[in-house]
């Protein structure tokens, strides 16, 4: 049942949250499923999103989520999901009774990943009570994926990046709302992983997100990940409204057709508008996010990344980047599945973002990386290992040197701390699932971290036994994380318990 003295007044109305408890036997309180914009339903399919002025009930029970978005993958548990998506959830050590009497803690809005096509922020898979136990508000949330949040058609007002608008929105709702939970609206650190990561990172880049947020945590993922924006948009786009019936060319009768079809079958048909060669070269998914002309409505960036990650900020915003020691390891379903193409396609191993397109130089190029990294083998079951440190290297690991080069180049003054993590306990669920127990590769997989900061991550997991090393890194993670949230470094001085320093 609902608590009685859990009643918040937010600027749409008035909510009403549940009591639970934390790790260490203290109290916590959530409220879940806050809807924080009007729902992208009719006319604001594909639009950016709207404010929610006012909720549809006196007082909103907010103790169970709502809907997620709908995603191209669905991991269990299996969520319920809808085109009404735009929702978040709030958790908070501090009582609600309690909150105006001028205490304020640092808050920290989680991205969730999933290749900008799939994912959810539900608790389901972010619980985030390690967190909260430190002393912190979370935000986790829901934003449109796949089609419904990147499709791009421009000659009907379709600019794509309806995902990070919604976003954006999510982190000025963050700063109007987040201090009747207790959290401090001055000090907003916002984190994410793999798609999360660089939508984190995306925002670090646009000044109209800038001033909702503090400090930046960007796991395995950037801005100048090969798989982050989108390539070939229009044609994309035109084979999903082929795949959905549409028999004409015009953009009229394409917009006629997307803004039609049902979000069930533009999500599952999506898939589908990938090329061959998109599928072997680390684009893993269709609709990501794009650089937006300037005549685009609200627009959320209209210069490439790498050049606006040159440019002077207004504001010093001290960052976090890392990468798993072994991030390939969650493909390996995917490279037994693609075994025969990279074998023997030698452009396949050109990363798509090679600056010569000259098919004969990236034949040559494409040797010579396979020859690098296979020892002049085509790719086997035996030099798999080999194949995961190249895919690694090129979709996550680059990538993230190259952008922490730049940060260290052109933002010399910006405190920036850079780790790599290689933790391998028993919370390491992502690699355990993707190994299939065929293998047994070293390190930790794309996604490991996750089950260090947040609980059950998607899967019902035994508890970890207190005083193991699963728990003793668990504690040390979210120690790091929610220190860097408070004074902006991970290590600070005043932290006698952790025994080191960066």
């Amino acid at each position: 049942m609902p608590m009685e003295d859990s009643l918040l007044q937010l600027s749409a109305g008035k909510i009403r949250g549940r009591k639970d408890t934390l790790p260490n036997g203290e109290s916590y309180y959530f409220y879940k499923g806050i809807p924080y914009a009007q729902q992208p339903l009719g006319n604001l399919r594909f639009k950016p999103p709207v404010p929610l002025d006012k909720f549809e009930e006196d007082v909103l029970d907010c103790g169970y989520e709502r809907n997620s978005c709908h995603s191209l993958i669905c991991v269990p548990p299996v969520v319920a999901v809808g085109e009404d998506c735009l929702h978040a959830n709030v958790y908070t050590p501090l009582k609600p009774a309690n909150v105006d009497q001028g205490r304020r803690l640092p808050v920290m809005v989680w991205i969730h990943g999933g290749a900008f096509n799939a994912g959810s922020g539900d608790s389901s898979w972010y619980c985030p009570r390690f967190l909260v136990q430190e002393g912190v508000v979370v935000v986790t949330f829901n934003y449109r994926i796949g089609p419904l949040g990147f499709l791009c058609l421009p000659s009907k007002g379709i600019h794509g990046n309806m995902g990070l608008k919604d976003q954006r929105l999510l982190l000025k709702w963050v700063h109007d709302n987040i201090a009747q939970f207790g959290g401090d609206s001055g000090n907003v650190t916002l984190f994410g992983e793999s798609a999360g990561g660089a939508s984190v990172h995306l925002h670090y880049l646009t000044e109209s997100s800038r001033q909702y947020f503090h400090r930046a945590i960007c796991q395995s993922g950037t801005a100048i990940n090969v798989w982050v924006e989108q390539q070939e948009r229009d044609t994309k786009t035109r084979i999903l409204a082929q795949l959905l019936g549409c028999i004409g060319t015009s953009d009229d009768e394409i917009y006629e057709t997307l803004r039609n079809a049902s979000a069930f079958d533009l999500t599952t048909h999506s898939e589908d508008c990938m090329s061959a060669y998109d599928r072997l070269c680390f684009r893993y998914f269709p609709f990501t996010p794009t650089v937006e002309s300037d005549d685009s409505e609200e627009p959320f960036i209209t210069e490439h990344y790498v050049d606006a990650l040159k440019k002077p900020f207004k504001t010093h915003i001290p960052l976090i980047s890392g990468f798993t020691s072994n991030e390939a390891i969650a493909m390996i379903p995917f490279v037994l599945h693609a075994m025969d193409c990279y074998a023997t396609d030698l452009k396949s191993f050109v990363p798509p973002n090679f600056p010569v397109k000259d098919e004969k130089i990236q034949l040559e190029v494409g040797k010579e990386i396979r020859n690098f990294y296979l020892e002049n083998e085509n790719l086997t079951v035996d030099n798999l290992s080999s194949f995961l440190n190249f895919m690694s290297d090129c979709s996550f690991i680059i990538p993230t040197y190259v952008a922490s080069e730049l940060h260290a180049r052109f933002h010399q003054s910006t405190p920036q701390f850079c780790y790599r993590f290689n933790f391998v306990t028993e919370l390491n669920f992502l690699k355990l699932m993707s190994q299939q127990g065929s293998f047994n590769f070293g390190g930790a997989s794309h996604g490991d971290d996750i089950f260090y900061l947040f609980k059950d991550g998607g899967f019902v997991t035994p508890p970890v036994e207190a005083g193991t090393q699963a728990d003793k890194l668990r504690h040390v993670m979210c120690r790091l994380w929610t220190n860097f949230a408070k004074f902006g470094d991970p290590t600070p001085p005043s932290d006698s318990e952790l025994g080191f320093t960066c």
